[in-house]
């Protein structure tokens, strides 16, 4: 039974979200493409960001708190390399572009919630998109798309179908207040500045 939920929960979580997709590109084309290009920029950006510093910091933590023998300690590798899927541009990108205008349309007050509630919010629909597009993903590819490997074997007692990790919860609470921010602020900042760009086309000079 648990195997089988296990198949049936990503497509019931895409299936939710598919329909919410399609209102919005027919209702707001060019605001739902500003949004999805905003937002994957900024995701990816911090992605390099997390996954390039995410393995020196855990092998620096598991050094300090595991304290393991000289020969069991992975040299740390300063090059601080990253790595993407071109899947993450569906994942960041239509996850949070769609997500926060169902919030404004069936529960405007919800930016007036205390901010722990709303980052815990925010944090768990982080946890389910992230489980919905991985499982998804996996069944369309047979490959997990992301892996939480670590240098030491005692962080990945804590994932869960090795694309959820409860260590991350901190960070999903920050990040899902900070796209938040995003979309109240930095999006329509951005669409405002691109409309009146493509009103004037100051591109095309005047005789």
């Amino acid at each position: 039974m648990s195997r089988l939920l296990s198949k049936l929960l990503p497509f019931a979580v895409m299936a939710a979200f598919l329909p919410s997709l399609a209102v919005m590109a027919v209702k707001e084309p060019r605001e739902l493409l500003a949004a999805w290009l905003i937002v994957n920029l900024l995701a990816v950006f911090a992605e390099y960001i997390f996954t390039g510093f995410g393995r020196p910091l855990f092998q620096l933590i598991g050094r300090m708190v595991l304290r393991p023998k000289d020969d069991e300690r992975p040299p740390v590798d300063w090059r601080l390399p990253t790595h993407s899927t071109v899947w993450n541009l569906l994942v960041y990108g239509l996850s949070a572009t769609v997500t926060f205008p169902i919030v404004d349309w069936w529960h405007p007050g919800y930016y007036s919630w205390p901010l722990p509630l709303r980052g815990s919010v925010g944090m768990l629909v982080i946890y389910a998109w992230e489980y919905g597009w991985g499982m998804t993903i996996k069944h369309l590819t047979g490959r997990w798309p992301w892996e939480y490997r670590y240098p030491f074997k005692f962080f990945e007692k804590f994932t869960l179908t090795r694309i959820v990790n409860p260590l991350y919860a901190p960070f999903w609470f920050f990040f899902g207040l900070a796209l938040e921010k995003i979309h109240l602020y930095v999006v329509p900042s951005a669409f405002s500045f691109i409309e009146a760009v493509l009103k004037h086309r100051p591109w095309q000079l005047t005789p």
